[in-house]
């Protein structure tokens, strides 16, 4: 009898863990049935690492910014502490405070040059290039400002993006050189409904960027877009805005940064009291010329670049972190070169990543990207068990429910959760990291042919609340 007493509470909690396990499905697959989204998830324990929760892990998924969880934990992996370093180098003597040549500055590819995201580095890059020719007391340059550009493909714009998307302030391309985040803000002012919105100012000013307005003012309905060719000065504006607005924003590409940032270097110096006595340029190939380096500038960390890039899930970021990555074992950094060094490292040296998987980008924004829940819980656990990258890596998630992009997503629980989001038409998907007091996890939800993001959201956090929120069984 006292036997038979022992095994009554024995199997009503396998009953019940077997229960729990079935509810995390049937949520994901209710929302299928209902016509809500597609779904591939898992939930893995930690420290162990042991799958508790799959639904559909396998199934290849278009997984949009969590596509940038294989991109930075691939540059920690990669990567040195201060992945880029801009050198500062001048052609011809200095006699008597006048430069006899060029002031050459060598672009590392840095996303953050000027970045609003980063905005002490501004003031520091600035700092840093005055004392650099406040110490060999130059104050006259006889040539101007040049930009190289060589360390990056030309091609800034990745070949598998959408159309509709380049021109676009988050489709942005990424070159040797890059500044107040590859982006024009434009200003505008609209009247009555019928008419042209009128452009009163732009920041940063001085682009020397065409803009032919297509944009007429609506009563509803407002959007804007911009069509141009990468490093041509000139943009179609496409697209409504609401009526009746003294300043309304629309955000595009910079057409051609390197180009821009020499001619705004050239006006700093001249703002300084630098006499420069030729107009900034950008080349794409090495300064022909013999020149001698005079300083260099470190931009941000490699953890401080990757809690940038996931907080504020950053295209242009990742982007050059990709390509950054590629000049680690090539002499240009190209994105096809980056995705080839991702899969020398997931693939072939960790074994990790799937057949079925693809990546084309470092940022997510294409929509030829493929991945399952299966790969990427991989690729956390890694990260994981990866003691001298982990707390960099986790670090860089936002916090879900109060900031970055996953600050709508499970607010106001007990639990906390570090992810990173993913987001495009048709598209939602989740994945990071959970605690719950004593207990951790990993976390995948992916979702595609979404048709109510509502729902979709309701349905990952009560699959995702049936496990995390479970009450514990002892052993």
């Amino acid at each position: 009898m006292r036997q038979y007493l022992l095994f009554i509470p024995l199997f009503f909690s396998a009953i019940g863990l077997l229960t729990a396990q079935s509810t995390f499905s049937s949520v994901l697959s209710s929302s299928e049935r209902n016509g809500d989204a597609l779904y591939s998830a898992l939930i893995a324990d930690l420290p162990s690492g042991e799958i508790i929760e799959e639904y559909q892990s396998s199934s290849m998924m278009l997984p949009a910014s969590v596509v940038k969880l294989v991109t930075t934990a691939s540059a920690l992996k990669l990567l040195p502490e201060y992945p880029f370093i801009t050198d500062f180098k001048i052609s011809g003597e200095i006699d008597n405070g006048c430069l006899k040549g060029d002031l050459v500055i060598y672009g590392s590819g840095d996303p953050s040059l000027f970045s609003k995201y980063i905005p002490a580095d501004s003031i520091r890059f600035k700092e840093s290039l005055m004392a650099m020719l406040s110490s060999r007391g130059i104050r006259q340059i006889e040539g101007g400002v040049v930009v190289v550009a060589d360390c990056f493909e030309r091609q800034g714009f990745n070949p598998y993006w959408e159309e509709e998307d380049r021109g676009e302030w988050y489709g942005c391309g990424i070159y040797g050189f890059n500044l107040f985040d590859n982006w024009i803000k434009l200003y505008f002012q609209t009247k009555a409904r019928g008419s042209k919105p009128i452009l009163i100012s732009q920041y940063p000013s001085n682009t020397h960027t065409v803009y032919q307005n297509e944009l007429s003012v609506v009563a509803k309905g407002a959007y804007s877009h911009a069509l141009g060719e990468e490093l041509v000065n000139k943009r179609i504006l496409k697209g409504a805005l609401l009526p009746h607005l003294k300043r309304v924003r629309i955000s595009i590409d910079l057409p051609n940064p390197p180009q821009f940032g020499a001619s705004f270097i050239t006006d700093l110096l001249r703002g300084k009291g630098i006499v420069v006595k030729e107009e900034g340029k950008a080349i794409f190939k090495p300064y022909e010329n013999q020149t001698k380096l005079i300083g260099q500038y470190y931009g941000p960390s490699l953890e401080t670049l990757i809690r940038t890039c996931n907080m504020y899930s950053l295209n242009h970021y990742a982007e050059a972190l990709l390509k950054r990555m590629a000049l680690e074992v090539n002499t240009i950094g190209s994105t096809q070169g980056g995705i080839a060094a991702e899969k020398a490292l997931w693939k072939r040296k960790l074994s990790l990543l799937s057949n079925g998987a693809r990546l084309v980008d470092g940022s997510g924004l294409s929509r030829s990207n493929r991945l399952s829940a299966c790969d990427l819980y991989k690729v956390l656990f890694a990260m994981y068990k990866d003691s001298d990258h982990f707390q960099s890596f986790i670090q860089s998630l936002p916090e879900a429910g109060k900031e970055g992009s996953v600050r709508r997503f499970l607010i106001n629980t007990p639990y906390k959760a570090f992810l990173k989001s993913g987001s495009m038409q048709g598209v939602l998907c989740y994945a990071g990291y959970i605690t719950n007091a004593d207990k951790k996890y990993i976390v995948v939800l992916l979702s595609n042919n979404v048709q109510n993001r509502m729902k979709v959201r309701q349905a990952m956090q009560g699959a995702l609340e049936k496990v995390v929120l479970a009450p514990q069984i002892e052993k």
